[in-house]
């Protein structure tokens, strides 16, 4: 794959998984800069779709969050476009590689979350899941967006 096709996958890769996960969170009543009485109400009239909405944002997020930081050889990610940091200077391709390895931990963790929970069901709780890997929401952001905290 030519190098802007890999950028271009990896941006629509991003892109996906930001929208997904602020969609998440805006229906999780997790953003709070929205008000969130009238998305109470429609979230009690609508359940069943709200419910399922919920859990596909947060499972497109997760995978797209995956798919940027898989180490499988031969797959478009981060880890995986060694032509395109050729063209970095040896200062940014030190910073790419600090920054690099500070997501990988998180998302280390991330894809066992995908792998107990979407890919292969295991038979334990989804709290279970989450508080075993020790992640937390806000460090799925750290992925999108490396200059957020995690908290």
């Amino acid at each position: 794959m030519h190098p802007v096709e890999q950028i271009n996958e990896l941006v629509q890769a991003v892109t996906a998984a930001e929208a997904c996960f602020e969609i998440w969170r805006l229906l999780t009543f997790k953003n709070i800069d929205v008000d969130t009485a009238a998305h109470s109400k429609a979230f009690g009239a609508y359940r069943q779709f709200f419910i399922s909405s919920v859990h596909a944002h947060f499972v497109a997020s997760v995978m797209a969050l995956c798919r940027l930081f898989d180490s499988d050889p031969g797959v478009v990610s981060l880890s995986s476009c060694n032509d395109l940091r050729l063209k970095l200077t040896s200062a940014q391709n030190a910073a790419f590689r600090r920054k690099l390895g500070i997501a990988l931990k998180i998302a280390n963790r991330l894809a066992g979350v995908r792998n107990q929970l979407f890919g292969h069901r295991a038979d334990i709780a989804i709290k279970r899941v989450f508080d075993k890997a020790k992640l937390k929401r806000d460090e799925l952001r750290c992925l999108i967006r490396p200059s957020s905290r995690a908290g």
